[in-house]
């Protein structure tokens, strides 16, 4: 070949190459831009995107509230993001933004319930692994949100109304009756506000080292704002003196707790009563029940109970030791080794009262059937010792309201 020749053969291969490497670009491109658009299109479906999921009105038909879904349930069983949208007469009034812990279920028709009154809407946001929240939405605009803690026998998931003064005196003076003559000796005002100052302090030292001052570590998880835990003073005891009350809740589920820290004056330091799970209810009569954070026993479909352990009041260590476990055997779901020879009643299931150690399997265990269990709970558990623990949100307003302006500076 002349060298003209091959020049030319050069120029159309060098041509070639060019168009090629812009058809490959081209390509890429294309493939980014179509990868980037369905992570877009993803990330705003499972983060963004609002999907009504239903609407209340009210009675008289000026307004209109809207549960929506922001996004979806983070995976596996992560939280879910939602929104409230308060309409006048179709003009928005105001918005609400909420999460709810409710074991990677998508936020539905069932996790609220709606209450209208003459000058605000009620809303109470339910997850299985949250308390129940309470969010009031004005109708000049304005907002409030607290939150609430079941404690009626039973009902996990029923919803509490707010607590009146006249509520919580009235639970104290049953817990007064039922421990029988307390300390006579009034706390001075001095005392006092060494309390509230102390339970002032650990309480800012947990919001912002996030633990307190025995060591115990709250391990925040970042997706949840720290003001979703709480806190409420009462004298749960009835040893006569108010215990702080720490209910960690925005943590993993296995590190959320419920804390009794009670005061040593003469120490100035706090000393822990207990140190359980979340799903406490206190008894004026010095029992807890805590629920079990997980049901992992033989009755997984809770034909029976979920299972929960009762602690009791111990006067001479001033602090809650474990009394009970409670739980229930489902022979439809574990029938090996079923003892159906007690099963006099023939529901198929029996419940068990475990002391020291015990379990469902132990010989020497006698299970109840359901009407004698009935009869244990209503003489150990009365529903008139429940006793009335209203919960604060862990923000300095709180800690300033419920504590702070109670202390003398004298």
């Amino acid at each position: 070949m002349t060298d003209q020749e091959w020049e030319e053969l050069y120029r159309k291969t060098e041509r070639r190459i060019k168009k090629a490497f812009k058809i490959i670009l081209g390509i890429i491109v294309t493939v980014i831009i179509i990868i980037a658009l369905f992570w877009m299109g993803f990330v705003y479906r499972t983060e963004y995107k609002a999907t009504t999921i239903t609407t209340s009105i009210s009675p008289d038909g000026t307004h209109e509230l809207v549960l929506q879904a922001v996004g979806e349930a983070a995976w596996p069983f992560g939280p879910a993001n939602g929104r409230l949208i308060l309409l006048e007469n179709q003009q928005k009034v105001s918005k609400r933004d909420f999460t709810i812990r409710d074991d990677g279920k998508s936020i539905r028709d069932d996790s609220w319930v709606v209450t209208w009154h003459e000058d605000y809407v009620e809303v109470i946001l339910s997850g299985e692994e949250q308390f129940d929240e309470q969010i009031l939405l004005y109708y000049d605009g304005r907002k409030e949100t607290n939150l609430l803690t079941n404690t009626a026998e039973g009902a996990r998931d029923e919803k509490q109304e707010i607590n009146t003064e006249s509520d919580i005196q009235e639970n104290l003076e049953t817990t007064f009756q039922i421990f029988g003559e307390l300390n006579s000796e009034e706390v001075d005002s001095e005392e006092l506000s060494q309390l509230y100052a102390k339970y002032a302090e650990v309480l800012k030292q947990i919001m912002q080292e996030h633990t307190d001052p025995n060591g115990r570590a709250y391990n925040v998880d970042e997706r949840w704002g720290f003001e979703n835990n709480a806190f409420a003073i009462l004298d749960v005891d009835g040893d006569g003196r108010e215990e702080l009350i720490f209910n960690f809740n925005t943590g993993n589920l296995g590190s959320m707790c419920e804390v009794i820290y009670d005061y040593d004056a003469a120490k100035d330091t706090l000393r822990e009563e207990l140190a359980e799970w979340v799903d406490t209810t206190y008894y004026s009569n010095g029992f807890i029940k805590v629920s079990d954070s997980h049901n992992h026993g033989k009755d997984p479909e809770v034909r029976g109970i979920w299972p929960y352990t009762l602690y009791l009041y111990d006067v001479n260590t001033d602090s809650y030791q474990l009394q009970y476990y409670v739980t229930s055997w489902d022979r439809q779901i574990n029938s090996e080794n079923f003892p159906s020879e007690l099963d006099t009643d023939g529901d198929g299931v029996l419940y068990y009262i475990l002391e020291d150690g015990k379990t469902t399997e132990d010989a020497d265990v006698q299970p109840m059937v359901r009407q004698e269990y009935d009869n244990w709970v209503k003489e150990t558990l009365p529903e008139g010792c429940v006793m009335v623990v209203t919960y604060y949100p862990m923000t300095e307003e709180s800690i300033w309201e419920h504590l702070e302006s109670n202390i003398s500076f004298d």
